[in-house]
């Protein structure tokens, strides 16, 4: 089970949760101590997490030739079939791409939702 991959529809970092100021201090209000405890157990693992640094991608080197540059691929777009180098992509509309998962779009959300998750 990869816990990002996982709960990436729940991820409110990449999707707005919008809350009246009153509901927020009536969550905060209603909270206990012993809630809290078991949110930061359940979150405490992420801080024995390997650091990842953007030069470790899976995949090409980026076209800047640079591995330090930020790499996202369109998620809807998939390598031409009909053609040799693939190119031009197209769009598969509702269908991710797999080769996304190896440059650093899935890192940068998991970094995002770790600290959302600690702030």
């Amino acid at each position: 089970m990869n816990f990002f991959k996982d709960c990436v529809r729940f991820d409110p970092v990449n999707h707005y949760i919008l809350f009246t100021k009153e509901e927020l201090q009536q969550f905060k209000k209603n909270i206990t101590k012993e809630q809290i405890t078991k949110i930061q157990e359940k979150l405490s693992y992420m801080l024995a997490l390997p650091l990842v640094s953007v030069v470790d991608k899976l995949g090409e080197i980026p076209p800047s030739f640079d591995k330090h540059d930020y790499v996202s691929l369109a998620t809807y777009y998939w390598p031409n079939p009909d053609t040799e180098d693939g190119l031009p992509y197209i769009s598969r509309d509702g269908h991710s791409n797999p080769e996304g998962e190896q440059y650093d779009k899935d890192r940068l959300r998991e970094l995002a939702f770790m600290v959302y998750s600690y702030a």
